[in-house]
């Protein structure tokens, strides 16, 4: 029999706001947070320059003035322009030249440009064994920030000439700045022209609504925490939500750099994985939420689960936008949905299991 009019009216009455502020204030949130967040990265410009450049043009005085060289065995040109032409014709060897430059203070990101050009080059065995353009960050006592150098530009093939250009962020107090043109166990010709360090700050607007943004954020996964612990009646629900949320968290908003070193670290333990390990990390913490979520609130439909925790994955994408050297990622978000989808596989696997395998009470 179909629905009257009346039924249909008193159906929709019963989703209305009035009867259900919470989730529709939550959804009237997301829209605007979304709306800020795209206008804030699509409209405002986020840097701006901090002191003069770090470099002069030209770069390379007709000597190679204040720069330092590495390997007789090279060739060193500089040009009238005042561009590097840097060679290597024996395998195994290092060619290179570097210069130390002082970070001004309240500089947060550098912003590398330059012209590059590569002939004939061949690289070495091993994945550091390149023509490159590397930038390293040194502490106050000379020592690498995080020992792992930013490549700027890596030229490879018979050859190739493009224009480059990077912005870094600096994790950790950056002192100076080590600047490397290299031949690393690699043959061939690179040249370097335009070369230019520009140091960069946070825009005060920028730097303010991104705060404002980021804290709202916050805030909105608070309360939709919240609600979904309304519905959980028992404490050991309510706390592996909280635990699993907190994690998830933590994970969600580490640096580039610190999330590059843990990754680095588990390569070796999870060798045998058909998943690198970042991907890995994001398929296991997502199954672990769909089946916390799953045991803490069984009632709920199953398919309204799948769809929250898939869109909830692609907002946490979104608000990597926030994090330092961060970014959303399309193949997280598979990889989010695919945890996800198995987790509540899972448990729906085994609550029919033990449903059929459970002895009938008389």
């Amino acid at each position: 029999m179909a629905d009257t009019p009346s039924k249909r009216t008193s159906r929709l009455a019963d989703l209305a706001p009035s009867r259900h502020p919470w989730p529709w204030g939550l959804a009237a949130a997301l829209g605007l947070l979304l709306v800020l967040t795209f206008a804030l990265f699509a409209l405002v410009e986020p840097l701006e320059p901090q002191g003069e450049p770090l470099t002069a043009t030209p770069a390379f005085a007709a000597d190679l003035d204040g720069w330092q060289k590495v390997g007789d065995h090279g060739r060193f040109e500089t040009d009238a322009l005042g561009g590097l032409r840097m060679s290597n014709d024996e395998p195994g060897t290092v060619v290179l030249v570097r210069r130390r430059l002082a970070v001004p203070e309240g500089a947060t990101v550098l912003r590398a440009s330059a012209r590059v050009t590569a002939e004939a080059i061949v690289d070495g065995p091993e994945p550091w064994d390149a023509a490159r353009l590397v930038l390293l960050g040194l502490d106050e006592h000379g020592q690498g920030v995080y020992d792992r150098p930013h490549v700027f530009a890596s030229p490879k093939g018979d050859r190739s000439a493009y224009e480059v250009e990077r912005d870094f962020t600096m994790v950790g107090r950056v002192h100076d700045l080590l600047l490397v043109v290299e031949l690393r166990n690699a043959t061939g010709t690179i040249t370097v022209d335009d070369l230019l360090i520009q140091p960069m700050r946070e825009g005060a607007f920028f730097g303010t609504a991104h705060e404002a943004i980021e804290i709202s954020w916050g805030v909105w996964f608070l309360f939709l925490a919240f609600g979904l612990m309304r519905g959980v009646t028992h404490w050991s629900g309510r706390l592996a939500l909280l635990a699993t949320g907190a994690t998830m968290a933590v994970a969600l908003m580490l640096p580039g750099e610190v999330r590059t070193l843990v990754v680095l670290a588990l390569e070796g333990p999870l060798a045998m994985s058909p998943l690198a390990p970042d991907d890995l990390a994001h398929f296991v913490m997502f199954a672990g939420l769909a089946l916390v979520l799953r045991l803490a609130r069984p009632n709920d439909p199953l398919w309204v689960q799948a769809v929250g925790l898939s869109a909830t994955a692609a907002l946490t994408e979104v608000v990597q936008l926030f994090a330092v050297e961060r970014g959303p990622s399309v193949a997280d978000w598979v990889y989010d949905t695919t945890g996800i989808v198995l987790g509540l596989l899972l448990y729906e696997t085994v609550r029919r299991l033990h449903a059929t395998l459970r002895p009938e009470r008389t």
